[in-house]
């Protein structure tokens, strides 16, 4: 079977982009493993998304490879514990219906468990049988420096595209001197650069994108203007912008899988347009300048995005929420604040929408503890 760089992420289970045909999302599947998709990727926590992937894996088990994570116990706290790893697994593997994970991945830090304590016990389950590698997600640069020294994952998944390069540009030395594969997540920037999406779009209700940082003030317009040459150079090559965006995913260095979290057929059949060509090294350098250079500028955008929001006038409007959390993945991003800082501060500004006295009063305070984050 010929290597396909095109997995998929089945994160919509999670119901975080609203409800999903589910009839359409299973024929996009398997239709996704006739043209030879053998990478798909879930979690425990999204949703019922082990076992819906159970349903359609059957005959094709052999020429697939299953990728799912775990990390939160069923108290809802994050474990990397032995135990909890040991536990978590055969979990996933009822849920399956599977005898083995081809990789299993940590997908949230545990600060609390000795990293030497995790890598023993996703060791044992590679021992034992029942899983083939293991891989990282969404971990901190020193804490995945630490697993490295300690044990061999093999995997790395990091939110890139043409739009979201940070996370690459620090990563890429732990490929080379380590020969750690990425795993790319957002890689067609949450819809963005299908093109299909308009600035004042509307999403459902339950859509996470209604409060996520990418779609909004700084970080939108500079998406937009990336895009915008994108489609430039589509037009030369007679592809569709996301055709572009996937392209220059998989043919960079240390891409191993680049996600796409596509539910129907049509959609699937446009991604796959990504591959088996290359563009010239001319436009592929163009569009590395461009890119490169929008990113030099956009952490200046998003700080003066954070000073106008900390200093606006505290309103009782739920504008006030995805603004917030814009300033606290701003914070994140480029102020390198602690780990174990930023999911309570997001808990903390989401349950915004449950205060009925003294709004302006914690969103006050809220903003006061953000600016002390900067400060850090």
């Amino acid at each position: 079977m010929n290597y396909n760089p095109i997995g998929i992420g089945l994160y919509s289970l999670a119901g975080v982009y609203g409800k999903k045909d589910l009839s359409k999302l299973k024929k996009m599947l398997l239709y996704a493993v006739s043209e030879g998709v053998d990478y798909f990727d879930m979690a425990d926590q999204y949703g019922d998304s082990e076992e819906f992937f159970s349903q359609i894996i059957g005959k094709y088990r052999p020429n697939i490879q299953i990728a799912t994570k775990l990390g939160i116990n069923d108290k809802g706290v994050m474990d990397c514990s032995y135990d909890n790893i040991q536990r978590a697994c055969r979990k996933s593997l009822k849920r399956l219906n599977t005898d083995y994970i081809d990789v299993y991945q940590i997908h949230f830090d545990d600060s609390n468990t000795l990293i030497k304590e995790t890598v023993e016990s996703l060791e044992d389950l590679k021992k034992q049988g029942l899983i083939r590698k293991y891989g990282l997600c969404h971990l901190p640069f020193d804490r995945i420096k630490e697993y490295l020294k300690n044990g061999n994952p093999e995997t790395l998944m990091i939110e890139f595209s043409p739009i979201k390069i940070n996370k690459y540009l620090e990563y890429i030395e732990l490929f080379r001197g380590n020969n750690i594969k990425f795993i790319s997540h957002g890689s067609t920037g949450r819809g963005i650069l299908t093109g299909k999406l308009k600035r004042n779009i509307k999403f459902e209700k339950e859509d996470i994108r209604n409060i996520d940082p990418q779609f909004r003030r700084g970080l939108l317009s500079s998406a937009l203007k990336i895009l915008d040459e994108i489609k430039q150079i589509a037009e030369i090559y007679n592809k569709t912008p996301v055709q572009i965006a996937l392209n220059w995913i998989i043919n960079k260095e240390g891409t191993y899988k680049a996600l796409v979290g596509c539910s129907k057929i049509e959609h699937l059949k446009e991604n796959l347009g990504a591959k088996d060509w290359i563009m010239s090294f001319e436009h592929i350098k163009r569009l590395d300048m461009f890119v490169e250079e929008e990113n030099r500028k956009i952490k200046n955008i998003v700080m003066d995005d954070i000073k106008v929001i900390l200093d606006e006038k505290e309103e009782k409007d739920m504008n006030i929420i995805p603004d917030l959390i814009y300033v606290l993945d701003g914070i994140a991003e480029y102020c390198k604040i602690d780990n174990s800082l930023f999911m309570p501060m997001f808990k903390r500004i989401q349950s915004l929408k449950k205060i009925k006295h003294n709004y302006k009063l914690e969103i006050s305070n809220i903003k006061k503890e953000l600016r002390s984050y900067i400060e850090i």
